[in-house]
């Protein structure tokens, strides 16, 4: 299973904390996380989980951060 969505949350809020306790987060270091498209962005809002009953292996992250294209995410 994947959860994925805008949770106007970032991951230092209640709510996160508490999806991490159930789901893995997907996140990469070195990849800037802010929620684009914005004009300025400073939050980081959008989050995706995948199930702890699976075994995920991120590859890549891209986030689109020019504005105009969604790379989306390569999965392995």
């Amino acid at each position: 299973m994947i959860l994925l969505g805008d949770f106007n949350s970032v991951e230092s809020d209640r709510v996160i904390n508490e999806l991490d306790k159930y789901w893995n987060r997907v996140k990469k270091d070195g990849v800037d996380t802010r929620t684009w498209p914005a004009g300025n962005p400073g939050l980081d809002l959008d989050h995706i989980f995948t199930s702890r009953n699976q075994v995920w292996s991120v590859e890549q992250l891209t986030i689109p951060n020019d504005g105009n294209e969604w790379n989306g995410i390569k999965w392995h």
